[in-house]
């Protein structure tokens, strides 16, 4: 399983892989230890999800270390029982996953650009942000991550993604392989960094602490 590293801050490092057939990934004894894990989840997909990001977590962490989640469904990575002081964020799409991994709450999302995005595009988007991305599944595509990595960054529950959530897009340039732009949650600043190579497009948010 290749696993590539983008280092986007100083101290935020997200891990990507791709996501293969899941069982061609694993020895016979692997397997067993997922079993319970994967045995109600009836997509082969999704269990697919389920296993590389498994892995992706021990990778990172070390063989030791377990994938756990709040009761809200926030995932943190307990090592020999213990929670680890990094905070971590997940996400996939039909062919990628990525795990987020920073000193403080982050935010992280993963899509490929696809017609579909534009069906759903007036339930998240404002007027405004709309007008920004016009018709361009791509320029859609890296609006539906930003807001997807904002609200995982957050704390609130209930999140109007319209109301609440608010994105300044002026100065996105289509097809750019790095975007650096800013974001509003419940009017509280925050910085989104956008990657979009090989047919993906992943986006990073993080507290705006400067402001």
């Amino acid at each position: 399983m290749e696993i590539k590293k983008h280092f986007l801050e100083n101290d935020i490092t997200v891990y990507e892989c791709e996501i293969p057939v899941a069982l061609d990934l694993m020895t016979a004894s692997d397997r067993s230890g997922y079993h319970q894990s994967t045995k109600n989840v009836r997509a082969e997909s999704r269990r697919s999800e389920i296993i590389v990001t498994n892995l992706l977590i021990k990778d990172i962490f070390g063989p030791k270390a377990v994938l756990c989640h709040e009761a809200s469904g926030a995932p943190y990575v307990e090592v020999d029982g213990s929670r680890s002081d990094k905070c971590i964020s997940i996400s996939h799409s039909n062919r990628y996953a990525v795990v987020a991994v920073s000193p403080r709450q982050a935010g992280i999302d993963v899509e490929e650009p696809h017609e579909r995005v534009m069906r759903v595009r007036e339930k998240f988007l404002s007027p405004e942000e709309l007008r920004f991305t016009g018709t361009s599944v791509w320029r859609t595509t890296l609006a539906w991550t930003a807001k997807e990595a904002l609200f995982k960054c957050i704390p609130e529950s209930g999140v109007d993604f319209i109301g609440d959530l608010s994105l300044s897009l002026s100065d996105i340039r289509e097809f750019a392989p790095t975007s650096l732009f800013k974001a509003t949650a419940y009017g509280r600043p925050y910085r989104l960094m956008s990657h979009f190579e090989n047919d993906r497009i992943f986006t990073l948010a993080v507290p705006d602490y400067e402001k």
